[in-house]
């Protein structure tokens, strides 16, 4: 199976990454694109207009960036292509597309166009909290250091991606179906011998106190070290427990014979209880019930929205640097959207991302993945409009191999 290499780009810019050398961009290479020149009204503040040839131009900036830093594997017995090989202009034009409308659907669908403000903001917090800030340099140069072009061509994308999937997981409406026939589920079927007659995803795992954690932990039973096992107690309480229960259950211990409440998570509404436990093992049952996808909603969605967006009232100011990159055996969290906690998953690093497919969620066997730009602090959906109907079947266990301009993964 193959990720080709248009889908890795991400259609929300938030793969804009890389290594550390500077890229100039210069104008007449913006123009050649068929745009207007960018930086021709920079100083016009918010009266600044920006066509979809304007834009496209900038995409293909960024992209040309994006593109020179991806790993060309030595493996790979051919020449790095040029970027036109493995990224038609349609594609960027589709890129350009997709986040337009996807910036349209907070406007039509929840009355919550973008800001000036809150994109000045999403600027702010990419140049405080970039891993690559070398990389992030070479884009604000790509964009002549414009704040109104990385506001609207790079913050914009992002920001709107990341909002939208957020506000559609939780909408209340949407996915009222779903928590109605969980609902119902549990006043029919309210012990935890009856889960199996639910009408979600019934699963059951064991956990066990061993030495330490282990490949075998892939398969049940798992062996999880004493303090994981620990930890997994504590995050069972955590599910469990309801307002009414004691609140002076001593920690450790879990309230029994009884299924804790429906707990909504991004992808799902869940239960679980516990079935069995001994000083060293624990068995628990759980049942999922899942959202409506946000990509099969957004295939059906898009249709009804234009590409046209106001741009917002408000002038930009230019951001610095912060991030001093990296640092040596530390660790902090990675941006927001962070992917579903899976094992048995595959990751690869193209030289400008991570990406993560595949493997065993909380809600089952999973075609999902994410790509974690380490330039803009964001992640990004391994779906996008123009793989969803290519993208391979769940699995879990498989092994995936970058060759330079896609990722192939087998087996599993």
């Amino acid at each position: 199976m193959e990720l080709e290499r248009h889908s890795l780009l991400s259609p929300l810019l938030r793969w804009l990454v890389g290594s550390l050398t500077a890229l100039s961009l210069t104008l007449p290479a913006l123009e050649g694109f068929g745009a207007t020149p960018l930086d021709a009204a920079k100083d016009q503040g918010q009266h600044r207009s920006l066509s979809f040839a304007d834009r496209v131009a900038a995409q293909k900036a960024i992209e040309e960036v994006l593109w020179r830093h991806r790993i060309w594997p030595k493996e790979n017995p051919g020449p790095k292509p040029a970027l036109e090989k493995v990224l038609p202009d349609s594609a960027i034009r589709e890129k350009v597309t997709g986040y337009l409308k996807k910036s349209k659907a907070l406007e039509k669908f929840w009355s919550r166009p973008l800001t000036a403000a809150q994109l000045q903001a999403e600027m702010e917090r990419m140049a405080k909290n970039t891993r690559q800030p070398g990389v992030l340099r070479e884009i604000f140069t790509a964009l002549h250091d414009d704040p109104f072009l990385i506001a609207e061509c790079l913050a914009r994308p992002a920001l709107a991606d990341r909002l939208l999937h957020n506000t559609y997981s939780t909408d209340a409406l949407i996915h009222r179906a779903v928590r109605d026939r969980a609902e119902r589920d549990l006043a029919r079927f309210g012990s935890p011998g009856q889960m199996r007659a639910m009408q979600g995803d019934y699963r059951e795992k064991t956990w066990i106190r061993g030495e330490s954690d282990s490949p075998e932990g892939l398969f049940e039973p798992d062996h999880v070290s004493p303090a994981r096992f620990d930890a997994l107690v504590e995050g069972l309480r955590e599910r469990l427990l309801t307002p009414s229960d004691d609140p002076a259950l001593p920690s450790g211990e879990l309230p029994m014979g009884k299924v804790g409440p429906l707990r909504e998570a991004e992808d799902s509404f869940r239960v679980a209880a516990i079935l069995s436990r001994s000083a060293d093992s624990i068995r628990i049952a759980s049942v999922t019930w899942s959202k409506t996808p946000f990509e099969v909603w957004w295939k059906q969605a898009k249709d009804s929205l234009s590409g046209s967006v106001s741009l917002p009232a408000g002038a930009y100011d230019s951001v610095s640097l912060e991030s001093a990159g990296c640092t040596d055996d530390t660790w902090r969290p990675t941006g927001e959207s962070t992917p579903a906690a899976r094992i048995g998953n595959t990751t690869v690093w193209t030289g400008t991302e991570m990406i993560v497919w595949g493997g065993d969620t909380a809600s089952g066997t999973t075609r999902s993945g994410s790509r974690y730009n380490p330039a803009t602090d964001t992640w990004a959906s391994t779906f996008n409009d123009n793989n969803s109907a290519h993208v391979p079947p769940a699995r879990s266990r498989h092994v995936a191999v970058w060759t330079g301009s896609k990722m192939i993964i087998w087996s599993g």
